[in-house]
């Protein structure tokens, strides 16, 4: 048996849920850091650690 017939057809949604989440994220994380100081520094580091974090687990999948 091959490796795509082990798998069902999966829809477009399904597919690029999780990296539109994380471009959504950086894309965050990028503007809060050029918005302001204060809270918006924490909000920056908060969304672009974590979507650095979630490429390193993914690299190591």
């Amino acid at each position: 048996m091959n490796h795509s017939a082990k798998h069902a057809s999966r829809s477009g949604w399904q597919i690029y849920r999780w990296p539109l989440l994380v471009n959504l994220l950086a894309l965050v994380g990028i503007v809060a850091a050029l918005i302001g100081n204060g809270v918006y520094d924490f909000l920056s580091w908060l969304c672009l650690g974590t979507t650095v974090g979630l490429m390193i687990k993914a690299a190591k999948q």
